[in-house]
């Protein structure tokens, strides 16, 4: 390729170079000007230029290629003679199907002409490119192809047109749609399973029991590790302490860092032994969970962990002091009171218990008189090597004692929080029946219509009014437990560390120096299956590498011959705008090879396979505690750039404050105008930051609005684990199988979601409305998280879609919103003009006993036009929240003032841009350093948010709380409160409850969007 730059587009101070070395820098700076354009700044263009949220919806107006015109057209043959064969084996007419298929045909060969003249053109621009010849020979296989199916499609459509009577046309109709079905390969991007729903609690393991003896640990293979001593190190005497000396004790490991904030820590605590265990013991939330899934900087950044991670946070600090420290995995008996304190402020042992058991912790009751007395449960404490004698680690000179220390087991506080329908004055039966009465509602075929959603708005006003008085009147200085509730550690400062353990140790199964595999969450990652239903270059990692850390999955280009049909796609001329770039890419000359990287390093890598077709990308945890591995498939299209957003427990704020500064850095090398400066940004750096922001930004929400729903709801409620992408993912033109093109997407969220979620007063009737309610807000989150980072212009905002978004689109439509059962199908079902792929789904669910919730017809937003539907189990409140094309989660249409898009397919050179690269890129006021400076700067505001939120919740307990503030939590604790009132109200059919949450969540997303709930953080 040649690529001219003129001279005087140098910077100053810079001489020319070598040709040969000029050309490679080009070529470098071309390739990061279309990766900063057509992937960064594609969504800034929408955001000023897209219509108004409202308007009339319709696909960006944008003219159709003539791949995407032939495309179309196939997709409506196959349509048409799905249609045709229905009426032929009905012996009905079909005279309209056959003359409406037969202008397909003609339609047909007008096209193909256009696309053998586009076949050959590209064919001549790839030989004056002197490509290499497995290029040619791939161009010229796909040519082959096309011609074939091309030709026996229009033969058979010939017969169809000649065929001399029904039955022989039949035959031949069946045919040819067979012959289309087979090759146009269209697929959901996820396997729909109905007894597998992506979005409710989690599994329950009845048969996870404690071990009580020894001899049970190592029947399991849990064995005390290390195995041998070693010299003793360091200033700290403990070489006279049986085998304190031994090096692992000091050792990092997966969960146990030592990172600059555990160091700094460890420092300001001043390597106290005593210091150090007050300070977790009084400011770490414990989480009824089990098996390690936060390394020991997310702990401390977030102040919460299940006891193995509370134990990573607390050794961590002791080894970052020099003081030898080990995991102890045993058996503890607690009393009924304190463990459901302990566990959540439970008033049931039995809702306490089984908050715990979902959680995946080993547990057990002990029956006295009939009732619970006593609970076992299994669990992890630490061993420090202390100088214990006399001063209890008081004055730590030299090691004499292994001290037993269990910083997450404590007592709490609790406060409830104001009675939200007594202090307002409002009859929740009054207003369910003012609420159904406002529209119409058909019980019978479970559907209903233009209900009033200003009767649930104005009683939601009055009762924050209400609220808002009591406060001001009642309360002085309040804080956030006295309007939503919440829990308070009870500290325990002490000048010495304690002589034994606050509960009962049954057995001392095991020590560790780093904790075994069978005590880690992992993930794997894998790249399919091969004939033998193998997994395909699977990679396994501890969940504590994952959580909170930045994942991606990418696609390189597989060879230099790919590399360079790339740079031959692109124009000769010197890049002055993002313009001159290419529309579109014709995938089925590339290769790339997949592969995902972890914190910035490569860790797997896939086997080669075209640009634009699907990799059946797979995730399989192991949670321990839990009967079976999760395992799940999601079509990925080669070419795209994905956060692999993975959560469990917390999103540590400290993460998300490190984002932040990382985006403002590279906001600042991206405005400087520094050649050098931005030629040492990765595309880690660019696209891999962003898409993390977006990641934390949905699970760092969707954790903090949880716990405040769980607080309004007096339930306790937990996120064990969710994962799942967020990111780039691009449009494929197909023609007869192959991928023809590639072209801009959009963004796509498509998340799994497994909750722990228990009514503190064990009643277990809440429990499908409070899983109902966690489900919805996942969805909402799926389009409003993309929705903040996007919407840059307050004037022209745009639309995500979600399956919750498209409901409450179609009830302002006035659109019937069903919910459909087994009982009521037969009339419903046949009132649904939706796509054949989601009547197939929501048919799957009804067979399989589950209930669905859906609009009548089709919703559009700019670059969607679909529909949203939610299957639910009627017992679990488990559901899939889907949109159109099988994915649980949402989609945001990029615009494009740059058509093609190819950053998923970028290598780490592509994204340096030379010192004498592309100006236009570089200058410090163009177009494009303008809208890279928004959409970070709105990446690092979502970022903000979310740090803040969580923090908020716990910091304003026990600070005074801005009025602002103070106000937002009323909104939600009335939002939270009423929806689950009406839900609950026997009178109130489940459709009502519907449209009920669904102004629920609409209320919450405003919230979200005004950013309400970080007002001015607490007054400290």
């Amino acid at each position: 390729m040649n690529l001219m730059i003129p001279t005087d587009s140098l910077p100053r101070g810079h001489t020319r170079h070598h040709p040969r070395h000029n050309k490679i820098m080009r070529t470098i700076a071309v390739f990061t000007l279309v990766a900063f354009t057509s992937l960064i700044f594609q969504p800034l263009a929408l955001a000023v230029n897209a219509p108004k949220r409202g308007a009339a919806a319709q696909a960006l107006a944008k003219p159709e290629t003539d791949d995407e015109k032939l495309s179309r057209t196939l997709d409506k043959i196959e349509n048409k003679l799905s249609h045709l064969e229905d009426k032929l084996t009905k012996k009905q007419n079909a005279r309209v199907e056959k003359d409406e298929l037969k202008n397909l045909h003609q339609q047909l060969m007008v096209q193909d002409l256009k696309t053998m003249a586009s076949f050959k053109k590209l064919e001549l621009k790839l030989k004056a490119k002197n490509l290499p010849k497995v290029i040619l020979d791939r161009h010229a296989k796909a040519v082959a192809q096309y011609q074939k199916n091309i030709q026996l499609l229009k033969n058979n459509l010939t017969t169809i047109e000649t065929a001399t009577n029904d039955d022989d046309r039949r035959l031949k109709v069946k045919k040819a749609r067979d012959h289309l079905h087979k090759k146009q390969l269209r697929k959901s991007k996820s396997k729909f399973d109905p007894n597998d729903l992506p979005s409710g609690p989690a599994k329950l393991n009845k048969k996870n029991k404690p071990k009580l003896k020894k001899k049970h640990f190592r029947q399991a293979g849990l064995f005390n590790t290390p195995f041998v001593k070693l010299a003793s190190h360091g200033s700290y005497r403990f070489d006279t302490l049986a085998s304190a000396s031994n090096p692992a004790y000091l050792a990092q490991s997966d969960e146990v860092l030592i990172t600059p904030a555990i160091q700094a820590k460890a420092d300001l605590l001043q390597h106290n032994p005593v210091t150090i265990y007050n300070w977790v013991r009084n400011n770490v939330a414990w989480i009824p969970a089990w098996g390690a899934v936060q390394d020991a900087d997310v702990t401390l950044g977030s102040l919460r962990g299940n006891s193995l991670d509370v134990a990573s946070l607390l050794i961590a600090l002791y080894r970052a002091s020099g003081i030898p420290t080990r995991y102890v995995h045993g058996a503890i008996d607690v009393s009924t009171q304190q463990f459901m304190n302990w566990t959540g402020g439970f008033s049931k042992p039995e809702a306490a218990m089984l908050f715990a058991a979902y959680g995946g912790v080993p547990i057990t009751q002990v029956i006295r008189g009939g009732k619970i007395d006593r609970i076992q449960l299994e669990h992890v404490w630490v061993e420090a090597a202390i100088d214990f004698a006399p001063s209890r680690g008081g004055v730590n000179k030299s090691a004499d004692t292994w001290v037993q220390l269990d910083a997450s087991y404590k007592q709490y506080e609790d406060l409830t929080g104001l009675d939200v329908l007594t202090i307002s004055g409002i009859d929740p039966n009054q207003l369910a029946t003012d609420f159904t009465n406002s529209g119409t509602v058909n019980e019978a075929e479970g559907w209903v219509q233009n209900l009033d959603a200003t009767v649930l708005q104005t009683a939601q006003t009055q009762a924050q009014t209400a609220l808002t008085n009591y406060i001001n009147t009642n309360l002085t200085n309040p804080v956030v437990g006295d309007v939503i509730g919440s829990r308070r550690i009870i500290a325990s400062n002490t000048s010495i560390l304690p002589a034994s353990m606050p509960y009962k140790v049954i057995v001392k199964g095991a020590r560790y120096a780093a904790l075994p595999v069978l005590l880690q969450n992992t993930m794997t990652f894998s790249f399919g299956r091969d004939a033998l239903g193998e997994l395909i270059n699977p990679v396994t990692l501890p969940y504590a590498k994952l959580n909170n850390h930045k994942a991606t999955l990418s696609f390189k280009p597989a060879t230099a011959a790919d590399e360079a049909a790339l740079l031959a796609l692109l124009p000769r001329d010197p890049i002055t705008d993002p313009s001159q770039l290419p529309s579109t890419i014709p995938a089925y000359l590339i290769y790339v090879i997949p592969e995902i990287a972890v914190s910035g390093q490569v860790v797997a890598r896939g086997n080669s396979m075209q640009l634009g077709s699907e990799l059946d990308f797979g995730y399989h945890i192991q949670r321990r505690g839990q009967p079976a591995v999760d395992n799940y498939n999601y079509s990925v299209t080669a070419g795209s750039y994905l956060n692999l957003a993975i959560i469990s427990g917390s999103v540590s704020p400290t993460k998300l404050t490190e984002l932040q500064t990382k985006l403002t850095a590279t906001q600042t090398i991206m405005n400087s105008g520094d050649l050098t400066l931005i030629s040492s940004l990765t595309r880690e750096d660019i696209l891999g930051d962003l898409f993390h922001a977006g990641g934390m930004g949905y699970w760092g929400q969707y954790l903090a609005l949880s716990h405040l729903q769980g607080l309004s709801n007096q339930a306790s409620f937990d996120l064990p684990n969710g994962y799942g992408s967020f990111g780039y993912e691009p449009n494929v033109t197909r023609l007869f199988g192959f991928p023809r093109t590639l072209k801009p997407g959009g963004i796509a969220v498509n998340v799994r979601v497994s909750w722990n979620y228990i009514p503190q007063d064990g009643d277990m009737t809440k429990w499908k409305g409070l899983n109902l309610q966690a489900g919805m807000l996942s969805s909402v989150l799926e389009s409003a998280v993309p929705e903040q980072i996007f919407n840059t212009d307050p004037a022209n905002p745009i639309d995500g879609i979600s399956a919750i978004k498209a409901l409450q689109l179609a009830a302002q439509q006035g659109q019937k919103i069903y919910h459909i059962t087994q009982q009521n199908q037969a009339t419903a079902l046949p009132q649904l003009t939706l796509s054949s792929l989601a009547m197939k789904e929501i048919r799957q669910g009804l067979a399989a006993g589950k209930e669905v919730i859906t609009h009548a017809s089709q919703v559009s937003v700019p670059g969607f036009t679909g529909e949203g539907y939610i299957i639910t189990d009627p017992v679990t409140g488990s559901g899939a929240y889907k949109i159109t094309g099988g994915g649980n989660g949402s989609f945001k249409k990029i615009a494009s003032i740059v058509p093609v898009n190819v950053t998923g397919i970028l290598w780490d050179v592509m994204i340096k841009i030379a010192w004498h690269g592309i100006q236009y890129m570089a200058r410090k006021n163009s177009p494009l350093t303008k809208l890279a400076g928004s959409y970070l700067s709105r990446l690092k505001k979502i970022t903000s948010f979310t740090a803040k939120l969580p923090g908020i919740i716990a910091d304003c307990v026990v600070a005074g709380a801005p009025a602002e503030f103070i106000q937002a939590l009323v909104a939600v604790r009335t939002f939270w409160t009423m929806s689950n009132t009406l839900i609950g109200i026997q009178t109130v059919t489940f459709p009502i409850g519907i449209p009920i949450l669904l102004e629920t969540m609409g209320a919450i997303q405003d919230l979200i969007e005004k950013e309400a709930l970080v007002a001015a953080g607490c007054n400290k």
